[in-house]
C-alpha cells in the first residue's frame, strides 16, 4: 500500500505543466486609471486583439499584434509579456524601456498580466505601474497603477 501511495505521489509531481501556448483573441476592458493615459475611459472594451503565446514548459511569452502591439511599444517599448506559468497560473511581466519625464521627473512604465487559464481560455488582469526617478516633479505618477481586466480564447486543441 504504501508503494503505490508512493507511485502516486510521485506521478503527481512529475506531471507536465498545462498547454496554454497558442493564437488567442484577446478583450481588454478598461479599469481604472490611477496613471492618467489619456484616451483611456473605465469600461471602454477593445476586442479581438491578437495574442501569441508560446510556451517551453513553465516559462510562457505572450506576443501581442495589432493595435495592442502599437499602444505597448509607445507606452512600454515592447509589446512581449514573459514570465511563468505555475498550475494554470500565469505571471506575466514587460519591464518598461521607453523613457518619459516632465521637470526633473523621469519614469518607465511597467506592465504585470496576472491571469488563470482554463477550457481554452484565460483571464486576469494587466496592470501598469510606474518606476520613476523619485524626483517630487513626479507628482501623481509615483506609485500609479492603471488597470485592464483581460478576457481571452483560444481554439481548442
Amino acid at each position: 500500500m504504501k508503494r503505490l501511495a508512493l507511485l502516486l505521489w510521485l506521478a503527481a509531481c512529475s506531471s507536465n505543466p498545462v498547454d496554454v501556448s497558442g493564437d488567442y483573441s484577446i478583450q481588454l476592458t478598461d479599469g481604472s486609471n490611477g496613471c492618467m493615459f489619456s484616451n483611456f475611459t473605465t469600461g471602454a472594451t477593445t476586442m479581438d486583439i491578437s495574442t501569441t503565446v508560446t510556451q517551453n514548459g513553465t516559462a510562457v511569452s505572450a506576443a501581442v499584434g495589432g493595435i495592442g502591439a502599437v499602444a505597448l511599444d509607445a507606452l512600454l517599448g515592447s509589446a512581449t509579456f514573459v514570465g511563468t506559468l505555475d498550475g494554470d497560473t500565469l505571471s506575466l511581466a514587460i519591464t518598461g524601456t521607453h523613457s518619459a519625464g516632465s521637470g526633473g521627473c523621469a519614469y518607465t512604465m511597467n506592465a504585470a498580466l496576472d491571469a488563470t487559464y482554463a477550457n481554452n481560455a484565460i483571464s486576469g488582469t494587466v496592470s501598469y505601474t510606474s518606476d520613476t526617478n523619485n524626483s517630487p516633479d513626479c507628482g501623481a505618477i509615483t506609485g500609479c497603477v492603471t488597470t485592464q481586466e483581460v478576457a481571452g480564447s483560444r481554439p481548442p486543441k
